[in-house]
């Protein structure tokens, strides 16, 4: 299988989400978040959620992916948009 690097939109829609209360990494304390979004150009992202988070599910949800600063390296998260 070929594979080639293409440039993604950034814009997806949540289709999984959990919040970890039991700490797996150091560079993140519980309570956090893991949300799994597919991209609007179909594939799909694991991340966290930032911005305030969202009442009732959060299936479906529309969101823009964006770098924040987390311990000196940027990492990636989605911020909910619709």
């Amino acid at each position: 299988m070929e594979a080639e690097w293409k440039a993604v939109s950034g814009r997806g829609k949540i289709v999984s989400w959990v919040v970890f209360h039991r700490k797996y990494f150091d560079d993140f304390p519980p309570p956090y978040n893991a949300t799994t979004v597919r991209l609007e150009e179909g594939p799909l992202i694991v991340t966290n959620l930032t911005g305030p988070e969202p009442e009732g599910s959060w299936i479906g949800r529309s969101v823009a992916l964006e770098y924040v600063d987390h311990d000196g390296r940027k990492q990636h998260a989605a911020r909910i948009v619709d």
